[in-house]
């Protein structure tokens, strides 16, 4: 885990100290001195010297000395050229990939945090297991038996006697249960190798069925996120058993355990670090390639069920659990014979009016009243048990942003890369050695510049004469990194970053695209997310 466990304050000041130092280069500069030339007899000058003024500041050259011509090419002398900029720029990020937190860091200090202090000496994923044990009922019971055998403990199973013992004595050697019943080696030779694998992948996936609760805690320790799995619940799950809250911020509000911000936009994110962990080259076939990062889906009746009992104080996280549980089940159920509900008007289609639904309304109902509310204002859907959480699933908002990106991109849209200079900073002189032989960096950089191409369905989008119907289609879906994505080249075809500084040029750009975020349920341009500040640097540095 990073030494300094606040990683937004540190993040930003970090971003703040690196971005002031990415300066003009030595061609800008000239060609702002230019300008002040020709402008010499008008009315322009003073502001057009200003700004050269402005930009040799940023440079770090003192031009307060500067009287005539040679004075002043003296000092535009002192600013490095473009490829000294470039230079720099790729040590800087160099410099920020080296202090991002990984999504185990973010687990990490979710469960110190939050969890019971007589945990704290365990492994994170031990200590995950422990605090849904002593907490919640969810999946214990074959955990509680082996540990009894195992450890040869008193009591009976679900008694108090037995989990105080069992909290006591359980080890690391229960997570040897998710690698139980593994081929002995000799078998590769008699089967084959394709065939040896893939029975090795189908006892670890009979294990993590058997035993979901370890499966839940050795991901949520190494950041894992399965396509197999319904993410959405086991992040309800950690957020009961470790009591974090729902919140709208206001007096009161505890940042330590709100489940958007730590969970959902923290913990659920495209992080690249992922591509140069061990863990990801072991499992890369059964992790998502590229977590769609919405927040709350405040228009998902099962998933406002899970906040409802978040915010309940009166209940320990084992009641709100079977509360939780309960109330879906009934909805489930009963939705079942609920007539269809009308096709919704189009401002009920996005998830803010239902957000304000839970805040102004349902946290003030009580259990009777809710399953009730839900059939007056929310699509339930008829579905089997296990799908609650994907229903109503569709992201309008995004959708819908997304469209108009596009139809915003319509006209200056070139389909051509857009040189990113990934390769050519790597080729650059004045890099050291130890940076050229960093091949996780150059894999981050590697995939950072697949993320910033132009997708295929928003070219064949582009293409098309009618922009009515779904812009998605089989099972792709909007996502965070595509809306970003998409505001970089929007932002770098407009040419508002030409002339701006870096520190100006991230306000800016945040400025116009985080309210856009906001409004999608994803977070907003973040410090602590190393795909955003590489996109940034990298906007820059082709927008100069």
């Amino acid at each position: 885990m990073m030494q300094n466990d606040r990683y937004t304050e540190y993040m930003d000041g970090r971003i703040r100290e690196i971005a002031g130092k990415v300066i003009y280069s030595n061609e800008e500069v000239m060609e702002k001195w230019r300008e002040v030339c020709r402008q010499k007899e008008t009315s322009a000058f003073p502001h057009r010297r200003k700004e050269l003024q402005h930009m040799l500041t940023v440079c770090g050259v003192d031009w307060t000395h500067a009287v005539t011509e040679e004075d002043w090419k003296a000092c535009i002398c002192q600013v490095p050229s473009s490829e000294d900029r470039e230079c720099g720029i790729i040590s800087m990020l160099y410099e920020i990939y080296r202090s991002f937190p990984t999504l185990g860091d973010y687990t990490e200090r979710l469960v110190r945090r939050l969890g019971d202090p007589a945990f704290q000496g365990d492994s994170v994923r031990l200590a995950i297991v422990k605090q849904f044990i002593k907490e919640t009922d969810y999946e214990t019971d074959l955990i509680l038996q082996w540990a009894k055998d195992t450890y040869g403990l008193q009591g009976e199973i679900g008694s108090v006697e037995l989990r105080e013992a069992v909290l006591r004595n359980l080890q690391e050697d229960v997570f040897d249960l998710l690698e139980k019943g593994m081929p002995l080696p000799s078998m590769e030779t008699e089967v084959g190798k394709e065939k040896y694998e893939q029975k090795i992948q189908d006892i670890r996936k009979k294990n993590r069925n058997d035993y979901p609760l370890l499966r839940l805690a050795d991901d949520f320790s190494a950041g894992r996120h399965r396509k197999s799995v319904e993410i959405k619940e086991d992040l309800y799950l950690f957020a009961i058993a470790f009591s974090m809250t729902a919140s709208a911020g206001g007096e009161g509000y505890d940042p330590v355990r709100d489940v958007e911000k730590n969970l959902f936009h923290d913990y659920y994110q495209d992080s690249l670090l992922k591509y140069i962990s061990d863990d990801y080259r072991r499992h890369a076939s059964g992790i998502e390639k590229e977590p769609s990062g919405e927040g709350i889906n405040y228009k998902n009746y099962a998933e406002v069920i899970y906040l409802y009992a978040l915010n309940r104080t009166d209940l320990t996280a084992r009641e709100k659990l079977a509360l939780a549980e309960s109330l879906i089940e009934e909805c489930t159920r009963k939705a079942k014979r609920w007539k269809k509900k009308e096709k919704e008007k189009d401002d009920m289609l996005y998830t803010e009016v239902y957000r304000g639904f839970f805040f102004d309304d349902v946290l003030e109902l009580n259990d009777k009243e809710l399953v009730k509310y839900f059939r007056k204002h929310f699509d339930v859907p008829k579905i089997h048990k296990g799908e609650e959480l994907n229903a109503v699933s569709e992201q309008a908002t995004a959708e819908r942003i997304t469209k108009d990106l596009l139809a915003d991109l319509k006209e200056v849209y070139q389909e051509k890369d857009i040189s990113f200079g990934i390769k050519n900073w790597t080729n650059l002189n004045g890099h050291s050695e130890d940076f050229k032989k960093d091949k996780d960096f150059l894999k981050i950089l590697e995939k950072m510049e697949e993320r910033l191409r132009f997708k295929d369905e928003w070219k064949e989008w582009l293409e098309k004469t009618s922009t009515e119907g779904s812009l998605y289609q089989d099972k792709s879906v909007p996502t965070r990194l595509g809306l970003i994505t998409l505001c970089f080249y929007r932002y770098y075809y407009s040419g508002q970053g030409a002339g701006r500084s870096l520190p100006e040029m991230i306000e800016d750009f945040c400025f116009e695209v985080d309210p856009l975020l906001e409004q999608c349920r994803y977070q907003k341009i973040s410090t602590k997310n190393i795909f955003d500040m590489f996109a940034l640097f990298m906007l820059y540095s082709i927008s100069c």
